[in-house]
C-alpha cells in the first residue's frame, strides 16, 4: 500500500524496487492522493531481509525521490495442526469419546485415519516430513510459488497400519517437520496410545 499527492493532482504511477535488483516497472495510474492497492507478485530466495522502497511519477514524468524503506523479511515458523486423532478414546478409527489427558487413546484394528494440516502465510512452504516412532513415512517438497495464503494451506492425510512387529509396543509417536523457504522450522509431536 503506498499513497502520494500530486501538486498539480495530476494522475500517479508508481514503481517498486524490491532491492533484488528487479523493479515492478510503472503501475498505478491513481488519482493524487488515493491510497494504493496494488497486487504484484513477487518470490524472493529468502536468504536474507529485504528493503522494498517505492517512488511516484506523475503523467508527464515528473518524479519523486525514493521512499524509506520497508523492511520485510519472514522469522516466522510455519504452522503445524494434527486435526485426528484428538485426545479422546478410539474404537478403531471412530471417536468414542473426548478425555481430559493429554494423548489419543486408540484400541482395535487397522486402520487409523491422521489428518493435519500445514501452512504459512509469509514465505510460503518448503518441504514436509512425517514420521512414526521417528520411522520416515512420507516426505514432500512443495514447488515455490509467490505466497499467497489459500496457495500455503495442504490439509494432509496418512491412513496408519500397525506393523506386525510392533504388537506388543503401545506407545507410538507421530512426528511432522515442516521448514519454509526463509529456512524457519517447525516440529510436531503427537502421542499416542494404541491397543490392538
Amino acid at each position: 500500500v503506498s499513497t502520494a499527492t500530486d501538486p498539480d493532482v495530476d494522475v500517479i504511477f508508481y514503481n517498486f524496487s524490491w532491492d533484488d535488483g528487479y523493479y515492478s516497472g510503472w503501475v498505478g495510474a491513481r488519482d493524487s492522493g488515493e491510497e494504493t492497492r496494488i497486487e504484484i507478485k513477487r518470490s524472493w530466495s529468502w536468504e536474507t531481509a529485504y528493503h522494498i522502497r517505492v517512488k511516484a511519477r506523475d503523467i508527464y514524468g515528473a518524479e519523486s525521490e525514493w521512499s524509506e524503506s520497508y523492511t520485510f523479511f519472514d522469522n516466522e515458523p510455519p504452522k503445524i495442526i494434527i486435526t485426528e486423532p484428538q485426545n479422546a478414546l478410539y474404537i478403531g478409527d471412530h471417536m468414542i469419546r473426548r478425555f481430559l489427558i493429554r494423548k489419543p487413546l486408540i484400541i482395535g484394528k487397522d486402520p487409523i485415519s491422521i489428518y493435519y494440516k500445514l501452512s504459512d502465510n509469509v514465505s510460503g512452504l518448503k518441504m514436509y516430513e512425517f514420521y512414526i516412532d521417528n520411522k520416515l513415512i512420507e516426505n514432500y517438497t512443495f514447488p515455490y510459488t509467490p505466497c499467497k495464503s489459500s496457495q500455503n494451506q495442504f490439509f494432509m492425510s496418512y491412513l496408519w497400519y500397525k506393523d506386525n512387529f510392533y504388537l506388543l509396543k503401545h506407545r507410538h509417536v507421530i512426528k511432522i517437520i515442516v521448514c519454509d523457504n526463509a529456512g524457519n522450522k517447525a516440529v510436531k509431536r503427537l502421542p499416542v496410545w494404541r491397543f490392538l
